[in-house]
């Protein structure tokens, strides 16, 4: 309800304070020079304090930046976010940057500022920021304001809303060759540590993530059925993958030599709770197969073009991979249509 007393100022001038209040919430008062300003302001004022927006506003002047972020990694260790490392890194260079600032203070303008200033800028070791990398800085940022704004009250909207993600090249597609897969398969069987070539074809047929992988539990495995239950997952989804030919061989081979039906398949030797981690022989395995510019993760990207050479839909190869959209396996059309186009190519020769 608002309400309008006219009055004289010191130098005699007409003046109208506007006062709106409702009822549970404070009054609000405010002078202009006429009826109409005051008028327009008070029907404003009513709608701000009904939707709770002159609340965020207060709220908004209250809390710095700083805030922001330590209550936001608070939050994250509360969930045991698994990525909670990288996030606060990347949070820890806002509050460096922006951190005393007021959320009310935090504009679109000054956020696409640190955009670029990010992408100009170079990392401890000296080197550029990729696009993706930036875009992640932006990402983790947009996540904090977007929770201060939904869960805690304390902004009306997100100013990283309005900023444009930069523009990122398509994802690396590095895949083993036929010949460079059996090099890789023999310096495996061949290497010191005797679970590498059962690690490596795990990976292989099934397109897991490495730690997918590595964390795999007896419990988790079907040796009968040959099937694999993935809980650890990345998406945090559990994830059925069936395990065929060589790996399952191998695989039943562990079994019946451990005797084991609990814990981790690939223990640490130092520490049976913790993964063996199989970085250091398999570099020493590509090493001796002469095999260059290939990472544990580009087997993931040779199982999905393997299959997209296969004829495997994305949604397949999406389902296999455990990606939630198909965006992620779009780089692997090209492979297709290659392989497609050369299937086609000896089938005309053979015709024609």
């Amino acid at each position: 309800m608002a309400t309008f007393v006219r009055r004289k100022d010191s130098k005699g001038k007409d003046r109208i304070t506007a006062m709106v209040r409702l009822q549970g919430l404070p009054r609000k008062t405010a002078t202009f020079e006429n009826m109409t300003k005051a008028k327009k302001w008070a029907q404003q004022m009513e709608v701000n304090l009904r939707d709770g927006r002159f609340f965020k506003k207060s709220e908004s002047i209250k809390h710095t930046v700083n805030e922001l972020v330590e209550r936001f990694i608070e939050e994250m260790e509360i969930r045991s976010f698994k990525s909670i490392n990288n996030y606060t890194q990347m949070l820890r260079w806002w509050s460096q940057e922006l951190g005393h600032l007021k959320l009310s203070e935090l504009t679109t303008s000054l956020i696409k500022e640190k955009q670029t200033q990010l992408s100009l800028g170079t990392t401890v070791r000296g080197k550029r920021r990729s696009p993706a990398r930036v875009n992640r800085y932006l990402a983790v940022l947009s996540s904090a304001l977007s929770t201060a704004v939904r869960e805690w009250e304390w902004l009306d909207e997100n100013p990283c809303s309005k900023v444009r993600s930069l523009t990122e090249p398509q994802g690396r597609v590095r895949f083993l060759s036929d010949e460079e897969r059996e090099k890789l398969i023999e310096a495996c069987r061949n290497s010191h540590n005797s679970d590498l070539l059962l690690v490596f074809l795990m990976a292989l047929s099934t397109g897991a993530r490495r730690m997918e992988i590595w964390k795999l539990k007896w419990e988790d495995v079907d040796l009968i059925e040959g099937h694999i239950t993935l809980k650890d997952t990345k998406n945090k989804e559990t994830r059925g993958l069936v395990l065929h030919g060589p790996a399952l061989n191998l695989l039943k081979e562990k079994s019946l030599k451990t005797n084991q039906s609990k814990g981790l398949i690939f223990p640490s030797s130092k520490n049976p709770d913790q993964p063996f981690d199989f970085k250091r022989p398999f570099q020493m395995a590509l090493k001796k197969a002469n095999i260059e510019d290939f990472t544990w993760h580009d087997i993931r990207h040779t199982t999905a073009s393997y299959l997209a050479m296969q004829g495997a839909s994305p949604s397949e190869i999406a389902s296999v991979l455990g990606h939630k959209s198909l965006d992620m396996v779009k780089r692997y059309s090209h492979i297709s249509r290659a392989h497609t186009s050369e299937v086609l190519r000896k089938l005309n020769q053979s015709l024609f």
